[in-house]
C-alpha cells in the first residue's frame, strides 16, 4: 500500500495519520508512506492500493491519482473534484459545514462498503467535522451520509468502468468521511475503513 501524507517536519507522520498505517500493517499491508512534495507518479509501481489522507494539502496535491489503474481510497475532500468524483468543489464536497458529527447514516447496508451496519453508526469517539460529497457522478455507489442531510454523501465508492465526471474510473475508488482524526476513530469507523481498502483491491 502507497500512503500519501503530509509530513510533520523529517519523515515524520502526523498523529492523526499514525493509526491508519498501523491499521494497514494490521491488515498485511507493507505501507510505503510518501511525503506528498516528495511524490512522484513511479512510486506507484508495484502498489496494490494507494491511500491518501487528508493530511495533503488538497490545492497542490491536484489530480494526481486521477488517471491510475491502481485502487485509490480517500478522505480528502479537496481532491474529489480532482478525481472527478463530484462536480464544482466548494458546493459540492466540504466538511460538514461546521456541523459536528459523530455518526454516519446508512443508505446502502448490502455494499461491502457497508461493513454490515444498519441505521446509524457512530464513527467517531467525539465530535468531529466530517467530509462529504454531492452532486456526484452518476456511477457512484451512495453508502452512507451524514446524519443531518441525506445529499451529504459520507461514504461511496466507485467500481472499474464506472460513470465518473467526464471520465470512466480506471479502477475502483473510495471516498471516506475520516478527516485526519485517526485518533479519534471508534471501532465501528475503523470497520468501515477496513471494508473500503479491501473492497477497493478486491470487489468484496
Amino acid at each position: 500500500a502507497l500512503f500519501v501524507v503530509e509530513f510533520q517536519g523529517t519523515n515524520a507522520l502526523l498523529a492523526g495519520d499514525v493509526p491508519f498505517k498501523t491499521r494497514l500493517e494490521s491488515m498485511g499491508y507493507v505501507v510505503t508512506v510518501k511525503d506528498q512534495d516528495a511524490l512522484v507518479i513511479a512510486d506507484t509501481n508495484g502498489k496494490d492500493v494507494v491511500i491518501v489522507s487528508s493530511s495533503v494539502y488538497g490545492d497542490t496535491f491536484a489530480a494526481r491519482f486521477r488517471d491510475i489503474a491502481i485502487p485509490v481510497v480517500t478522505w480528502e475532500e479537496d481532491i474529489f473534484e480532482d478525481m472527478r468524483f463530484n462536480a464544482t468543489p466548494e458546493v459540492t464536497n466540504n466538511w460538514a459545514s461546521g456541523t459536528t458529527e459523530t455518526k454516519v447514516r446508512m443508505l446502502n447496508s448490502t455494499h461491502p462498503l457497508a461493513a454490515g451496519y444498519t441505521g446509524d453508526v457512530q464513527v467517531f469517539q467525539g465530535s468531529n467535522q466530517m467530509p462529504w460529497s454531492k452532486q456526484m457522478a452518476s456511477g457512484a455507489i451512495k453508502i452512507a451520509s451524514t446524519t443531518f442531510d441525506s445529499s451529504k454523501t459520507s461514504i461511496f465508492g466507485f467500481d472499474k468502468d464506472a460513470q465518473m465526471v467526464n471520465m470512466i474510473a480506471p479502477a475502483r475508488r473510495v471516498g471516506l468521511f475520516h478527516n485526519y482524526y485517526g485518533t479519534a476513530t471508534s471501532a465501528q469507523g475503523w470497520n468501515f475503513f477496513e471494508a473500503a481498502v479491501t473492497w477497493a483491491l478486491t470487489g468484496n
